[in-house]
């Protein structure tokens, strides 16, 4: 990891307790980087060093909410303008599991 250190960098991981998210956290936490999550839920991957967990933060955040810019304006007004902005979210729709990006509908996005 001597060749991947994100020291003082703020990473901002939407979808950061998603499966991919949760893994993605731990990788950018042991390079030592500040991390915000901005997910639904809180759920952290449960392999996190207990000394690192005081440089990740959470915030509650739906970007299916059409209002997201304003909401997102006030999260970088607290917490900064990320050195590095990581999308792990996916649409929750009862049909996305079953779905292929050949066939995706718009609204399934939406």
């Amino acid at each position: 990891m001597d060749i991947f250190h994100l020291k003082n960098k703020l990473v901002y991981v939407l979808g950061g307790s998603g499966q991919i998210g949760k893994d993605i956290v731990k990788v950018l936490s042991d390079a030592n980087a500040k991390i915000l999550i901005l997910d639904i839920k809180k759920c952290l991957n449960k392999n996190i060093k207990k000394n690192r967990l005081k440089d990740i933060n959470f915030f509650n955040f739906d970007c299916k909410n059409r209002n997201y810019d304003k909401k997102f304006n006030s999260i970088i007004e607290k917490f900064g303008t990320p050195n590095v902005f990581i999308n792990c979210s996916y649409p929750m729709t009862s049909d996305w599991k079953n779905s292929s990006f050949n066939k995706l509908k718009r609204k399934t996005l939406d």
